[in-house]
């Protein structure tokens, strides 16, 4: 899974044109190395719940688009997705906060499957939200008859 810095940059580009849901949250890549992801997000009115947070379902959509274009940077055609995840809702984010959501590999399970562990932050650098994710390489699709 080595790739340099340019290309993963490249590669998070060519994803985030066809990432309709990433580009309508305004989640924006960041720095992606083979050792870390990172993805920054500013909580709009229009992320906010009922009570004038950001929404957790949007939180948890930043730590896992964060850990997709960590693997997903790394090839052409990469198909890994998440399999399963737990999160930790550790603080609320406020309305015009920068959310940093750092990624980093846990475990490689040798070409099928991978842990990522990613942590939601705050201005300050308090954790906002925790995630652990399993990512799953699909199977290629069949090519039409």
């Amino acid at each position: 899974m080595t790739a340099s810095p340019q290309y993963r940059a490249a590669r998070a580009q060519e994803i985030l044109a066809d990432d309709p849901a990433v580009i309508a949250n305004d989640i924006v890549p960041g720095e992606i190395t083979d050792d870390i992801a990172v993805m920054t997000m500013v909580v709009r009115a229009d992320q906010a719940n009922s009570h004038g947070i950001c929404h957790g379902g949007l939180l948890l959509m930043l730590a896992d688009t964060t850990a997709a274009y960590a693997l997903n940077t790394a090839e052409t055609a990469s198909l890994w997705v998440t399999s399963t995840c737990t999160a930790q809702f550790l603080r609320p984010a406020r309305l015009g906060e920068e959310l940093r959501a750092t990624c980093r590999l846990v475990w490689d399970g040798g070409g099928r499957s991978r842990l990522y562990d990613t942590a939601v932050t705050n201005p300050a650098g308090e954790v906002v939200l925790l995630m652990r994710a399993q990512m799953t390489r699909l199977a290629a699709a069949a090519e039409p008859a």
